[in-house]
């Protein structure tokens, strides 16, 4: 999974690929011992987040979480930053990203 900070970045805050694990209505999922939750539109807009589409309600932080593209192009353009790749997920990622 691709994680991307946004809150106090304009896309080129730190992004992760790593292992998440989802509730069973995919409504949230648990990272790094933080539990991201898909908030409406009503959360949005009372929080001011623009940019996240998972939010983290005990730090008040917005997160962007999507599936690991195969082209290794998971920011938006013309955006950079670091992206760490975590051990636990290294071999899957770059078989992903050889296309096997």
């Amino acid at each position: 999974m691709y994680i991307e900070l946004k809150t106090g970045y304009d896309g080129d805050g730190p992004a992760w690929i790593s292992r998440v694990s989802y509730s069973k209505t995919e409504k949230s999922l648990r990272w790094k011992g933080r539990l991201l939750q898909h908030a409406s539109a009503d959360d949005r807009e009372q929080y001011g987040w623009t940019d996240g589409n998972y939010f983290d309600f005990e730090s008040r932080r917005a997160y962007w979480a999507s599936g690991a593209k195969r082209d290794g192009k998971d920011r938006l353009a013309p955006h950079e930053g670091k992206l760490t790749v975590d051990e636990d997920v290294r071999e899957d990622y770059e078989k992903l990203l050889r296309g096997e």
